[in-house]
């Protein structure tokens, strides 16, 4: 069975490999291997880290089923993208867990959340090309917001954004 709950400190290492497991395996052919290849499961680590000193602003999400992590979900309450507005940041499952429901569960959790603090409304980016990603955000009742392009430095690529107006 999986449990959905309230992420710890204590969880960082795992959500800081199941972000890095699941962002290599969704990218792998859309990034650069070079780009994917590089990247550590320490920074990422301390980018969870410095989102976890933010307090309530920030919440992270996870699942697990036994005592294993499986998916995580990050909830921003202070969007920078869109005013009034929460925003999902983040919703990865591992790549075997995938298409078991656990998204959309992780997906209610971080609505529930977004909605008990004060906010009816959502939005969550996502590069274009991860069509599995944009389709799930559509079955989910996401609505096209705009596009833009999210410079990674040595190269850009496309992000689209979907908007939850009446959550």
């Amino acid at each position: 069975m999986i449990n959905i709950r309230m992420a710890t400190l204590e969880d960082v290492p795992a959500i800081a490999e199941v972000g890095l497991e699941s962002w290599r395996a969704a990218y792998r052919g859309i990034m650069p291997d070079e780009h994917l290849d590089t990247m550590t499961l320490e920074e990422r680590q301390r980018r969870i880290e410095k989102a976890f000193a933010r307090g309530n602003t920030v919440k992270f999400i996870i699942a697990q089923q036994g005592g294993l992590m499986v998916g995580m979900s990050c909830v921003v309450l202070d969007s920078a993208k869109e005013a009034d507005c929460g925003e999902m940041e983040t919703l990865y499952i591992l790549p075997e867990w995938q298409r078991r429901g656990i998204g959309a569960k992780l997906f209610k959790a971080a609505v529930k959340y977004i909605n008990a603090n004060g906010k009816n409304k959502m939005i969550i980016s996502v590069l274009e090309a991860n069509t599995n990603a944009c389709k799930f955000y559509e079955r989910m009742g996401g609505v096209y917001l705009r596009t833009f392009d999210w410079d990674f430095g040595n190269f850009r690529l496309p992000v689209v954004v979907y908007c939850w107006d009446d959550l």
